[in-house]
């Protein structure tokens, strides 16, 4: 479950680990905002997959899920 309580990069995480379990591969998120370089790098080492942006938009992200 997502929750405002927890941080965004915490709720991207679980978002991602839910759509792998459904068999989810790629999954592109809308975000109101950009994250910050240290929650790119966080959302990399937690993820086992790729985050590209889309068509340049730091605001849209791309997930390939292995």
């Amino acid at each position: 479950m997502l929750s405002t309580n927890v941080s965004d990069t915490h709720n991207l995480i679980r978002l991602l680990y839910l759509a792998k379990q459904e068999g989810i591969k790629q999954l592109i998120v809308y975000l109101p905002y950009s994250l910050d370089e240290q929650q790119i790098k966080e959302l990399d080492n937690r993820i086992n997959g790729t985050i590209e942006f889309v068509q340049g938009n730091s605001e849209q992200l791309l997930f390939n899920l292995d």
